[in-house]
């Protein structure tokens, strides 16, 4: 078989001409003197993302990213991991089907604190036996960088198995510089994708690791790193971390490239971060087109837009013209949600006085990192209310695995009228709530119990985009569930939320190894001290 086109050749940085034979491994290539309307891509690689951040499973994930030109994946099923362990990661491999080559990593913190209640725990032990399975490629985002600075046995064995193995261990470093961040590099970290900034990218491409340039659907970092992938192309990953249904929908490595090209990056510099480099770091047998290697390449348009025309997997037509041609199957998977009899008094501060002085989480639109603020809140019948003219609504955790009451905070620039909850909470995936009132909070809290997913109530009316696997993901196709998250965002818009991503904001909100304050089903939590932290505070 023959394909024809302007080959971006990224292994000789030049665009030219080509004509490609091939069957299930390319044959030849050979230049031309013809003129083509199409260009041909290697395969293009996603080498970080949580396949749950879609809420696809991977048969659905594979289906909605093979038409935008994505060939392979690197997966870190962390968030399934944490709620059903050792079960979850081969509920993934198992689901993920033939036609694609989506690799995982092994969860490297799993519980990801010992300060959030997750449903399972991947000792070093655990971590050895997936080490040994050809579909992990590496140890995944080492979260807890404080274990890995102070050299603590636990995290340590992990990387140690990663090691044994010769699989490469992927790194988690928000904000971490100087000793600190050469010491944590130094025990093996060979990525990173937590940088927001030029000069902290700058440094930890400086200290060694490859640098993962992140454009997902809430951190968007691109803008502020791309002049590194400039600088220093070799060394650069594009990667999505999480990504949206309503985002993956519209494009996928194909909209990281527009993007990347868009903010001034060349078009050969840009296509080497999502084929060639990620293959090479991680031993991926694709991304690269030359003679011998497998038949997979991307058909699109033009440098400019990257419309993909069509997808080749080992030499067979994977998608078409927005089509997924490969089959894929569903397999079912338990809830994992232990129902709770909660009331509304669960889910009220109680206080004294007309006021009271608080420490509130603040949000930063599309931000996973957020404030630790002050201020004061109105106290009536002893009970803190909401503050709509300043943004301020309640939070609340419910412990998704055993009983327990529900820990509470307050949220600043999160507002609600009503109430929205969800069991997509990171990374432990409890559930969480935020809301204006309690009794909208648990029925709202309760309607994710029932069905997991997303829930927004107010008054009678509770409007739900249920997610059977796990509480994280659905067996419904894209279109249907985009739909539905954009009916459900519309509503809590409606009510008065001025976030762009309301839910993935949501999701963020129980993050504890992101600065500044969080909280976790154990109480309100400084991210920044690693340690629990009072409400109520005295100015």
């Amino acid at each position: 078989m023959k394909i024809c086109g302007n080959l971006v050749d990224v292994l000789k940085n030049e665009i030219y001409p080509a004509e490609i034979t091939y069957s299930k491994n390319i044959t030849s290539i050979k230049r031309s003197d013809k003129k083509y309307r199409n260009w041909i891509l290697p395969g293009l690689i996603d080498s970080h993302i949580h396949i749950e951040s879609t809420m696809l499973t991977p048969a659905g994930f594979s289906k909605a990213v093979l038409p935008h030109g994505t060939v392979a994946t690197v997966s870190d099923p962390h968030e399934i991991a944490n709620v059903s362990g050792i079960k979850g990661i081969e509920y993934m491999i198992k689901n993920t089907p033939t036609g694609i080559k989506i690799y995982y990593t092994a969860p490297s913190c799993v519980p990801a604190t010992s300060f959030e209640t997750s449903g399972s725990m991947i000792d070093s032990k655990k971590i050895e036996n997936l080490m040994k399975k050809k579909k992990i490629i590496a140890l995944g985002e080492v979260m807890n960088y404080p274990a890995v600075i102070n050299r603590e046995k636990g995290i340590m064995d992990k990387i140690k198995s990663a090691k044994k193995y010769k699989k490469k261990i992927d790194g988690h470093a928000p904000m971490v510089s100087g000793n600190n961040l050469k010491k944590y590099v130094s025990a093996g970290i060979t990525t990173e994708h937590e940088s927001v900034s030029y000069k902290e990218g700058l440094e930890k491409i400086k200290t060694g690791v490859k640098l993962m340039i992140r454009n997902g659907s809430s951190e968007k970092n691109m803008p502020e790193l791309i002049k590194l992938a400039d600088k220093y192309s070799d060394d650069c990953f594009f990667v999505s971390d999480d990504r949206s249904a309503e985002d993956l929908i519209k494009g996928h490595m194909d909209s990281h490239l527009r993007e990347a090209v868009k903010l001034g990056l060349s078009p050969l510099k840009a296509v080497k971060c999502c084929t060639i480099n990620p293959a090479k770091h991680y031993g991926i047998d694709t991304g690269i087109i030359q003679t011998g290697k497998r038949a997979d390449f991307v058909v699109v348009n033009n440098l400019k837009d990257f419309k993909v025309i069509e997808v080749y997997i080992n030499g067979k037509k994977s998608a078409e013209q927005g089509r997924c041609l490969i089959k894929t199957k569903k397999e079912k998977f338990p809830l994992c949600i232990k129902t709770n009899n909660l009331s509304r008094k669960d889910f009220i501060i109680k206080s004294y006085g007309e006021k009271a002085k608080v420490r509130l989480i603040e949000v930063i639109p599309n931000q996973i990192i957020t404030k630790e603020s002050f201020g004061e809140v109105r106290v009536k019948n002893n009970e803190v209310i909401a503050d709509r003219k300043n943004k301020i609504c309640f939070i609340a955790v419910v412990n998704r695995y055993k009983k327990s009451k529900p820990s509470l905070a307050l949220v600043k620039n999160f507002y609600v009228n009503g109430a929205v909850a969800s069991s997509i909470s990171h990374d432990s995936h409890n559930i969480v709530a935020v809301g204006n009132n309690a009794c909208d909070i648990i029925k709202a809290v309760k309607k994710v119990m029932k069905n997991g997913g997303l829930a927004f109530a107010k008054g009678k009316k509770v409007f739900s985009v249920p997610l059977e696997i796990a509480g994280l993901m659905t067996n419904s196709d894209i279109k249907t569930l985009s739909k539905k998250i954009k009916q459900i965002n519309f509503l809590v818009k409606k009510s008065g939320c001025t976030l762009s991503r309301p839910f993935m904001q949501l999701s963020f909100l129980c993050l504890l190894v992101i600065p500044n304050l969080k909280i976790s089903d154990r109480g309100l939590f400084d991210s920044k001290n690693f340690k629990f932290t009072e409400l109520f505070h005295k100015l």
